[in-house]
């Protein structure tokens, strides 16, 4: 299996027209999506996995002239304007159709996703991890947290499902608490799903 048959594994072209799609629809344009424009999806995706590990002080350095600042594989790939078009117009589902008072609704189903494509390549072991992890955040939205003592104090909490190596199966984004209560004892609401295999973790 070649690297581009593994990228479509992991992210399958089918949600990536999907993710195309809903980007399209954000700003109003109701035409079919086009091969080119889930390639620019694809290609979106694929920087931002590429800035998260190899980090410059700003976004727009990655397509600087500075020898010691610019990335050339970026450039190549997109170009600055494009991307930031990109960036400010992509979307992942349909706002009108998301419920009434679900904070975390616009991002929670790329987590059900994600999930479900990495269960694919594993096999359960008798051992599992559940813990918590921080995305670091520091924009204004309601769903950010703070944690004092942490390497990331500012950010969106997500709840793991992990192996004991720590490969993940699932997650689920943390929305702080509920203004309805769930029918479950104290502290048993905090549930990771997996899929039709019956994972179920509950954080006692």
């Amino acid at each position: 299996m070649d690297r581009i048959q593994l990228s479509d594994k992991i992210l399958p072209k089918e949600y990536v027209g999907k993710l195309a799609c809903m980007t399209k629809l954000y700003p109003g344009q109701k035409e079919e999506m086009t091969a080119s424009e889930c390639i620019d999806i694809t290609q979106f995706l694929g920087l931002l996995l590429l800035s998260g590990y190899y980090w410059v002080p700003k976004v727009d350095y990655y397509w600087s002239a500075a020898e010691d600042l610019k990335v050339d594989i970026v450039s190549t790939v997109m170009s600055r304007n494009h991307f930031h078009v990109i960036k400010k117009k992509f979307h992942l589902n349909d706002n009108p159709k998301l419920k009434s008072g679900d904070k975390p609704g616009k991002v929670a189903q790329i987590f059900e996703e994600l999930g479900k494509i990495l269960r694919q390549f594993v096999t359960f072991l008798k051992k599992f991890s559940i813990d918590e992890s921080m995305v670091p955040y520091y924009g204004h939205h309601t769903c950010t947290m703070f944690t004092k003592h942490k390497p990331i104090r500012f950010g969106f909490k997500i709840w793991m499902l992990c192996s004991s190596s720590g490969y993940p199966y699932a997650m689920k984004n943390c929305s702080g608490r509920k203004n309805e209560p769930s029918g479950m004892p104290l502290g048993e609401d905090n549930t990771v799903y997996g899929d039709e295999r019956g994972v179920e973790l509950i954080r006692l």
